[in-house]
């Protein structure tokens, strides 16, 4: 365990607990975790996530504008052929990225470069829709967070696991939450 993977762990929960409850400082808070993030991903050569936490930062500085906005953003429910759509996106980009880089990397475990790739694009969809307040954010996230509890077991990066685990947790906690406040509306 290094400094890194601490200030990652921290601020990545304190992000996730704030977006949840739709507080704007998620979004600072994510800034400095995916700078942490990237210091541990790069050092594991895990490249899916290290693009996908460059991604994150522009994500992270989107949200914030449109969740500072004055129009107050609300909680709202992406249309199911949208969904399936980004989905099949997804599924494809991250396949796509996984083959590149198993062919151009140095890490020659091909399960380990698909499960980086897909994950990366689950994720990135994820935040897409958090920046706008999209409630299938959660189970996107949901299902990250066991593509990278398997992942980092694999590696060995046992921190990051357990800070999966609770962002699991955390994610399955914020759709139940969101969506008593969706049904409110």
């Amino acid at each position: 365990m290094n400094i890194y993977e601490i200030i990652a762990l921290i601020f990545t929960i304190l992000c996730v607990v704030l977006s949840g409850k739709q507080n704007i400082l998620a979004w600072p808070s994510g800034i400095i975790s995916v700078i942490a993030l990237i210091v541990v991903y790069g050092r594991n050569n895990m490249y899916g996530q290290i693009g996908l936490q460059v991604i994150f930062m522009i994500q992270c500085i989107i949200g914030w504008y449109n969740w500072g906005r004055k129009d107050n953003l609300l909680i709202n429910k992406q249309a199911k052929i949208n969904l399936i759509r980004d989905l099949i996106t997804v599924i494809s980009l991250g396949s796509l990225f996984s083959i590149v880089t198993f062919m151009i990397g140095s890490n020659k475990n091909v399960y380990l470069v698909f499960l980086d790739g897909i994950g990366a694009f689950i994720g990135l969809l994820g935040n897409k829709y958090l920046t706008k307040k999209v409630i299938q954010a959660w189970p996107l996230f949901m299902f990250y967070n066991i593509l990278m509890i398997i992942l980092l077991l694999i590696q060995g990066i046992y921190l990051l696991v357990a800070l999966n685990i609770c962002l699991f947790l955390i994610s399955g906690n914020s759709y139940i939450s969101w969506r008593r406040i969706l049904r409110m509306v």
